[in-house]
């Protein structure tokens, strides 16, 4: 008897002990990146854009912190060309009550290191948008234009260039003809 009690006793303070962690798992927009002792990380799908002409991709991602009851939605921009992450705009949320929130308005711009949590952010977030297809596209077009206004240019120098002969040869014309002409 005394051990069922104990151990009901044990159960319960157990219980009261455990935190509470936010299930960010029901939200089809966040999609899972990386998780460690402290925090799990998560980038919103739906605000993530790329821009191929500056190789830069912007977006939202979730810190979730267990421990601390607490989690942090920040706008994240990543410079890949330049291995760069800058963040901002971040609110911190608590557990217990959504509406609760403390604006942290700093904005930060960080070296990626290798076998972060920023190189893993960068690495999912490139995935998720697609960035090597539409750069190599970016890119693709970016050499056809290229080629097109090298083709133009071309075009207007060989047409110089025979307007040139044209009004050489009718100078050339011109003056054996008016050669001519005194000699009659």
């Amino acid at each position: 008897m005394i051990k069922r009690i104990l151990f009901i006793l044990c159960a319960v303070f157990m219980f009261l002990n455990i935190s509470v962690a936010q299930d960010f798992s029901k939200n089809p927009n966040l999609y899972w990146v990386t998780s460690n002792s402290t925090v799990t990380m998560y980038i919103n799908t739906k605000s993530l854009e790329y821009n191929p002409s500056t190789d830069t991709a912007m977006f939202y991602v979730t810190s979730a912190y267990p421990a601390d009851r607490c989690y942090y939605v920040s706008k994240v921009s990543i410079n890949y060309a330049r291995n760069t992450l800058c963040h901002s705009n971040t609110i911190k949320y608590f557990y217990d009550n959504d509406s609760t929130y403390i604006e942290i308005p700093e904005t930060k711009t960080i070296e990626i290191r290798p076998d972060t949590l920023g190189e893993a952010v960068k690495n999912t977030s490139a995935i998720l948008a697609g960035r090597d297809a539409k750069l190599a596209e970016y890119k693709a077009q970016q050499e056809e234009q290229l080629k097109e206004q090298e083709k133009k240019k071309k075009e207007a120098e060989e047409k110089a260039e025979s307007e040139k002969r044209r009004e050489r040869n009718n100078r050339i014309a011109g003056a054996v003809l008016s050669g001519l002409g005194g000699l009659f």
